[in-house]
């Protein structure tokens, strides 16, 4: 919710992880294409977009994932700032709390 009281819906995508003995078969990233393409498919039950905890470098380079929109928002506990990204057009850029919602598995 931002500071000035509007609701902004996101689906957290992840974690992600994949056991080191299978990392390197690309097991990770076809999960990640699968829960992308599932909700490319369905807009509407995204929201506003998609937000993800992890590394720039590679979410930002293989799914277009950015800090660019998310500089403003307060987590509970800590957080590397760096870390937390988002995709979609609708992300808001503006200051609140990042917070719990309804949680739907894909």
């Amino acid at each position: 919710m931002t500071d000035e009281g509007t609701v902004h819906p996101l689906v957290m995508v992840g974690p992600v992880a994949v056991a080191p003995e299978r990392q390197q078969e690309r097991i990770g990233r076809r999960l990640m294409e699968r829960a992308l393409a599932e909700a490319d498919a369905d807009g509407a039950a995204i929201g506003d977009g998609l937000m993800l905890i992890g590394d720039p470098e590679y979410y930002g380079r293989f799914f277009a994932f950015t800090a660019d929109r998310t500089g403003k928002w307060r987590l509970p506990g800590p957080v590397e700032r760096r870390r937390l990204l988002a995709r979609g057009p609708r992300v808001p850029d503006a200051a609140g709390d990042l917070g719990p919602g309804t949680t739907v598995p894909v």
